[in-house]
Parts: structure tokens; sequence; C-alpha cells
């Protein structure tokens, strides 16, 4: 199984934007025109391969027209994490 692409979020490409709402950006423009809906979303501390220490990782699951989708965003750098 191959290890999925974690996208690294930097406090400055939010830009003062609420952090749960930049994601459901991303993830809008990830998936745009594929009418796609979040069915699941989670946070955790995990090991990646580009830091020695766990990273924040925010993971979303994604239904769209075209089947099950998961994404995953590193938001260790940008702080508390709120849900919606």
């Amino acid at each position: 199984m191959s290890t999925p692409n974690v996208y690294q979020v930097k406090p400055e490409m939010v830009a003062g934007k609420e952090l749960n709402a930049f994601l459901r950006d991303c993830i809008a423009k990830e998936f745009e025109g594929q009418n796609c809906v979040i069915i699941s979303e989670s946070t955790r501390d995990q090991l990646v391969n580009y830091s020695a220490t766990p990273r924040k990782i925010a993971s979303f699951s994604v239904n769209t027209a075209t089947g099950n989708h998961s994404i995953f965003f590193d938001v260790t750098e940008c702080g508390t994490f709120k849900w919606a």
C-alpha cells in the first residue's frame, strides 16, 4: 500500500482565515466540479516521513460521483484546530 500525500499547511497560507474553513476550501478546489461531500473528519498525532516527531494530521473522507477519497493535511504549525 502506498503512503498517502500529506499536504503541509503553513500559517501564512491560512492568512487569518479559520483553519477549518481554509481546509474545506482546499478540498472544494481539489474536487472542483465533482459535487463532493465530506463524510468524516478527524485529527490525530501521526509520524510522517518528513519529521522525526509526530505531527498533527487532519484527515477528511470525501465522497464524489467517482467514489470515496481521503485527503490529509499537516496542520501542526497552524495552532488549534476547531471543528465546525
